[in-house]
């Protein structure tokens, strides 16, 4: 098996797939625990966010799917940072985290 870009990409969307699918059934398993919803939001998103770089070759779409799948590849840190919070029960800054979010966004 040759190890390239392409290949590391898909081995990527397997583990965040396979990630996301654990988490929601952990979300719907244990809703008492706040938090969870966020990790698994957070993994939802990444898993979405490497997917969609399979689709960086279409040429017309190109510069959208990098903004997108940029977006959601750095947005999960920001879910399970909330979610962590709220697992811990501590107010998380949300004002700050999507000004963070937003700035990053914006040098991209």
């Amino acid at each position: 098996m040759k190890l390239d870009i392409s290949t590391l990409n898909m081995l990527m969307v397997l583990f965040a797939i396979i990630q996301a699918a654990i988490l929601l059934f952990q979300y719907e398993l244990n809703k008492s625990y706040r938090g969870l919803g966020w990790w698994a939001l957070g993994s939802v998103a990444g898993a979405t966010g490497f997917t969609l770089n399979f689709f960086r070759d279409i040429g017309f779409l190109r510069e959208w799917i990098l903004i997108f799948s940029n977006a959601l590849v750095v947005i999960p840190t920001i879910f399970f940072h909330i979610g962590i919070a709220r697992f811990l029960s501590q107010n998380e800054r949300r004002c700050f985290l999507i000004t963070l979010w937003v700035g990053f966004m914006t040098v991209f």
